[in-house]
């Protein structure tokens, strides 16, 4: 019934499609053939559902029609679901009362990440919009399905405004707004399994929080080795692996014994978790801090904030 509506407006003239839905994420297809679970592994087990809705945006295309979406209400990567993959339609994302990105709902780009070629998302007015229920009443709703409307309605009177505008040129002007908002502070960054923290040949402060603290310093070496400068021999040398954003380090005295234990995950620039001292029977918690943070490459993507006047005003000036 989707598909057939937007053919449907497609095969009548429509300028701007709006849809204000997604598919849901299976966690089932995280999972290989081999057993393991990855974000790769999702993004090729949807990848032909993907290609579908392509297909469609294409058509779009070809008409001279944009698609403008809402990028889901899950607080995670926008790409994930295969509907938001193709970089022809405009993504929108939701922002909260203070022009920040809703971060407790709105999902969100991450730019070339996920995908080869990324499509251009905008945040627009998406926490607590007057919308209407089943029953006639109006009622505040939060949500990308409230902020999408609106960068479609944007797209309308740009159109009426230059009625020659191609879709290229309303993906530039989106893109080019100067006012961002930022998806830094999202925590779903973590569900990217990649080194996104780089600890090889770094030295970080770990500050251990058990029946007498102490404070050390860490330094990674490639190859999940590690050595600690101002430890005695029990926790002179070490392994670590890094996982997504969680960490796992286990220290050894100089027979290999494993002596304690630390698994911790990425919070607010720095890793935190337990601390488990094998050899002592102690239980306690830890922090630990990069030296500098040039160790970490976190990545976020800066969307740039609807600004319905800047795109009237960035019209060619006979459009006006």
């Amino acid at each position: 019934y989707i598909v057939d509506g937007v053919l449907y407006a497609i095969n009548h003239g429509a300028d701007v499609i709006n849809l204000s839905l997604g598919s849901g994420i299976n966690p089932e297809l995280f999972v290989g053939v081999d057993g393991s679970a990855s974000l790769e592994n999702y993004i090729l087990n949807t990848a032909d559902e993907g290609e579908f809705w392509n297909e469609i945006y294409q058509l779009g295309e070809r008409n001279n029609c944009l698609f403008v979406m809402a990028a889901g209400n899950n607080a995670m990567p926008l790409e994930l679901d295969p509907m938001h993959r193709s970089p022809l339609p405009v993504y929108v994302a939701a922002t909260n009362q203070a022009n920040q990105i809703a971060a407790e709902f709105s999902n969100f780009p991450t730019g070339d990440f996920l995908v080869e070629h990324p499509g251009v998302c905008v945040a627009a007015p998406g926490d607590e919009v007057y919308s209407c229920e089943v029953n006639g009443t109006l009622i505040p709703m939060p949500g990308t399905s409230m902020a999408s409307p609106l960068v479609s309605g944007a797209t309308g009177l740009l159109r009426s405004a230059s009625p020659g505008l191609s879709n290229q040129d309303l993906r530039s002007l989106f893109h080019n707004m100067r006012t961002t908002v930022s998806s830094a502070d999202m925590q779903a960054w973590e569900l990217l399994n990649a080194n996104l923290i780089e600890m090889g040949n770094t030295t970080w402060t770990l500050d251990a929080q058990k029946e007498r603290p102490e404070q050390v310093t860490l330094n990674f070496l490639s190859g999940g080795t590690m050595t600690c400068s101002s430890c005695n021999e029990d926790y002179k040398r070490g392994q670590w692996s890094l996982s997504a954003t969680h960490i796992h380090i286990q220290f050894e005295d100089a027979e290999g014994r494993i002596t304690s234990t630390l698994d911790g995950s990425w919070r607010g620039e720095q890793f935190s978790g337990g601390l488990t001292m094998h050899m002592w029977d102690e239980l306690g918690t830890f922090t630990l801090i990069p030296t500098s943070t040039a160790n970490l490459t976190l990545p976020y993507t800066a969307i740039p904030l609807l600004n319905v006047e800047e795109l009237l005003n960035a019209l060619p000036s006979q459009s006006i």
